[in-house]
């Protein structure tokens, strides 16, 4: 079936906020996998559940059926009442999700930002709005980079501005999540 990106990533993004946090694990997959099961929206394998969150590069079948569990799992009856709740053109709403605000961040705090698949920083508040990368998996971000943002909203994109990365030779702008947005706490 052809299923457009804009609705696999609505989708994706409507389990993850009924399931409190982003899937970029082996163990949130099989938890996700088990939490359908035993909530009557259906089973779906968990390497199924890997693929849909392109996990697994590669996998382009998108089955109706497993579109039909996890649109149960999110309070619709199916796939198409699923997909009948998205609006191609409404591009801007009133966002729900947990802020980290950079207000409330004291110099030499650190806060955790993953984003799929599976890439994960660490950073530190330098004060004045500008961060220091202290650990990066599967990023672009190395560790010593700078940056500037204006707050992390989980389950939105991050926008860093007046990145300074390492080898680069000019200021750059980076998006983090820009499919499916972001987890960030404060550690």
């Amino acid at each position: 079936m052809e299923v457009s990106q804009h609705q696999l990533e609505a989708l994706r993004n409507a389990v993850e906020n009924r399931y409190g946090q982003t899937l970029n694990s082996p163990h949130d997959f099989m938890c996700l996998g088990e939490r359908l099961q035993n909530e009557g929206a259906g089973s779906l394998s968990v390497s199924t559940i890997k693929r849909l969150w392109e996990y697994v590069p590669g996998y382009k079948t998108v089955y109706v059926s497993s579109l039909n569990v996890l649109s149960r799992y999110v309070g619709c009856r199916d796939w198409q009442e699923f997909c009948e709740t998205l609006t191609e053109a409404d591009t801007s709403d009133f966002s729900l999700g947990e802020v980290v605000a950079l207000s409330t961040l004291k110099v030499g705090d650190e806060v955790e930002v993953r984003w799929r698949p599976g890439r994960r920083i660490v950073v530190k508040y330098l004060g004045q709005g500008r961060m220091r990368v202290i650990a990066s998996e599967r990023s672009k971000l190395a560790v010593g980079d700078t940056f500037s943002c204006s707050g992390m909203v989980n389950g939105e994109p991050l926008v860093l501005t007046q990145l300074e990365h390492a080898n680069a030779d000019q200021v750059l702008t980076y998006v983090c999540g820009k499919h499916g947005g972001i987890t960030a706490r404060k550690l």
